[in-house]
């Protein structure tokens, strides 16, 4: 089964002065699947 996300869509936008390490976003999804299945990766892509 695949991950299940809180929103269809996320998108972030970061300030030039913010510090490394700030968190900016924060994505939640949720897998029913069990063990190794059921773990979910993120990623990101800067634009």
């Amino acid at each position: 089964e695949a991950p299940t996300f809180e929103k269809p869509e996320y998108e972030a936008h970061i300030m030039e002065n913010l510090p490394a390490g700030t968190p900016v976003l924060q994505v939640l999804a949720t897998d029913r699947d069990l063990g190794a299945n059921g773990q979910v990766s993120y990623g990101g892509l800067s634009g």
